[in-house]
């Protein structure tokens, strides 16, 4: 089923430019809220039920945890506007099994809030909410 993944990239190519954000430090925090697409041997499935994903982009450091690990490591990251593209073939799994890094692509557009994650056997549509590290501070306040 790839209707919803055709749905979620026709958004975030055809959101106007005049509505784009243009912060480049900007993090975010997105989520799978609406459902969960597994893909392999050529087709993919709508899970009945599911845990959503929570991946979060701050600076070039990708995490894209599951129920059972994470997925973390460095990406490269292009950014024009609010469209944002984060990719990296290196991610980590922290959830046991050791192995090469996986391979993971996210897209984000942040004046719609709306991304597309592609990596390991998912691809989602997310709902994205900009995130800043509790750790930084604004030294104008």
């Amino acid at each position: 089923m790839q209707k919803p993944i055709c749905l979620a990239a026709m958004l975030l190519m055809f959101t106007p430019m005049s509505a784009l954000a243009d912060d480049p430090d900007q993090g975010w925090n997105c989520r799978n809220t609406d459902v969960e697409i597994t893909c392999g041997d050529g087709s993919c499935k709508v899970s009945d039920a599911f845990t959503p994903m929570d991946v979060h982009l701050s600076g070039n450091r990708l995490t894209v945890a599951a129920y059972s690990g994470v997925w973390e490591g460095d990406a490269t990251v292009s950014r024009n506007g609010a469209l944002i593209y984060a990719f990296s073939k290196s991610l980590k799994w922290s959830g046991g099994e050791t192995g090469s890094g996986a391979v993971f692509q996210l897209a984000i557009n942040g004046a719609s809030r709306l991304a597309v994650i592609l990596g390991g056997r998912f691809a989602h549509p997310m709902h994205c909410e900009p995130w800043q590290d509790p750790g930084e501070t604004n030294s104008g306040q």
